[in-house]
């Protein structure tokens, strides 16, 4: 689907709403998964959320376009291995490449 000209994926389908979390990973110095809150391990996979949530994500390569452009732009999130294949599959059936939306950050 397209945002402000750019290719984007609507990933709520596959994302667990915060208030459905289990409390212990609801709080804000829990620092885990993007899409359900459990812990995401030291080398996690990031998403690049934009359109002012967490339910639409971008290519990655379209970072600082979409910072420039985007009021509400989210920036990079963590997700764990669980839901990081959950996004590939509907990244994939969108007939996009997984790899440009879920990625590695080197900080």
């Amino acid at each position: 689907m397209k945002y402000l000209d750019f290719e984007v994926v609507d990933i709520d389908s596959v994302r667990t709403p915060f208030d459905e979390w289990p409390p212990k990973y609801q709080r804000a110095e829990v620092a885990g998964c993007a899409m359900c809150g459990k812990p995401v391990g030291k080398a996690p996979l990031y998403i690049l959320a934009c359109g002012g949530g967490l339910s639409t994500i971008a290519n990655k390569d379209d970072d600082a376009q979409l910072e420039a452009k985007d009021g509400g732009y989210m920036g990079c999130h963590p997700v764990g291995s669980e839901c990081a294949k959950r996004i590939r599959t509907l990244v994939r059936g969108a007939g996009l490449d997984p790899d440009k939306y879920l990625f590695k950050v080197n900080w």
